[in-house]
């Protein structure tokens, strides 16, 4: 999962998430959520709001140990990752 931009993310360790109180809780390990309160936290923390002209999406990735929340415009893109040389990824500075 990739995104090319995003507002905020943050991770908590699943033994202590509690589920949002304003919405419903998360199905599946990868879901588009509707999170009042973390929505509103980034609308009162940063101005991207007033940047972009878009509604701020909030996506929820369920792990084995970690809840994961990315706040962005826009969907990431998602690929498959093989074993192939061409799908290795590589650090490289810029």
């Amino acid at each position: 999962m990739v995104w090319r931009d995003y507002v905020g993310y943050s991770v908590r360790n699943e033994s202590f998430a509690q589920s949002d109180k304003d919405g419903p809780s998360s199905v599946g390990a990868f879901s588009e959520r509707n999170s009042p309160a973390y929505l509103r936290f980034l609308e009162e923390t940063t101005f991207a709001t007033s940047v972009v002209q878009k509604p701020m999406r909030h996506w929820a990735i369920n792990c084995l140990n970690h809840c994961i929340d990315v706040v962005s415009f826009d969907a990431p893109i998602i690929r498959e990752i093989g074993n192939s040389a061409e799908d290795k990824i590589s650090a490289r500075s810029n």
